[in-house]
């Protein structure tokens, strides 16, 4: 509860008690973000080969924290999607390492999806099936990615990208850290009577290289400069 973003993106073994958890959340405000694989009850990951059973918590009926029913592997996604103010969507770019064969990964699926309260935000271009919905849980949303992959897949990770970003900029906490190389690591701790603002620079490419960044505060903004290391 101490977030405001919750993002639950990797491999994951769903068990009703973490599901308890994550509705527990939303409904206090927490915003998440989250995929179809991560309700895989799979407790080996031999099923990764070809994805072609996830093997979903409940059957695939995520109704009650993802506002849908889950019947199935669907349409080919085409790698262009759609949304309202798709312009103003953020486009990060991304380094797509260790390889940048857009064939890597194998084709990337939609799933099909039966909807119960869940709206869909953003859409495939070619066939208008859902590729990300949002659904209002108690004070807070879930938003959910509707591929039959994970988010790193290759031929999905602009659209992951750019909901990521974009929900990121939204949950922004009182404290933050703009700097326009993305080189700086920063985070926040709090002592009690004082929050202390750690920062640093990771470009070890040029000793001593400098990175200016823009720092703002509840009570002040202003610029400063972090040198490498």
């Amino acid at each position: 509860q101490n977030y405001k973003l919750l993002l639950h993106l990797g491999w994951n073994t769903m068990i009703p008690s973490d599901y308890t958890q994550l509705e527990e959340y939303v409904k206090s405000g927490g915003t998440l973000l989250i995929g179809i694989p991560q309700f895989s009850t799979h407790t080996r990951r031999d099923f990764l080969r070809d994805m072609s059973d996830l093997a979903l918590f409940r059957n695939g009926d995520l109704t009650t924290l993802c506002g849908f029913k889950v019947k199935g592997p669907g349409k080919r996604y085409s790698g262009q999607w759609n949304a309202a103010g798709r312009e103003c969507y953020p486009e990060p770019k991304l380094a797509g390492l260790p390889n940048c064969d857009i064939t890597e990964d194998g084709p990337c699926l939609l799933a099909e999806i039966e909807l119960a309260g869940a709206e869909v935000v953003a859409w495939d271009a070619d066939s208008a099936a859902p590729v990300v919905t949002s659904f209002r849980l108690g004070k807070g949303c879930v938003y959910c990615f509707t591929a039959w992959v994970y988010p790193g897949h290759e031929q999905f990770q602009p659209v992951a990208a750019s909901f990521l970003a974009a929900l990121c900029d939204r949950c922004k906490g009182d404290i933050s850290v703009r700097d326009s190389d993305g080189e700086i690591f920063w985070n926040i701790r709090d002592h009690g009577s004082f929050r202390l603002l750690s920062l640093l620079n990771t470009d070890w490419t040029a000793p001593g290289n400098v990175k200016p960044v823009e720092i703002t505060t509840p009570g002040v903004r202003f610029e400063t400069a972090i040198m490498e290391r």
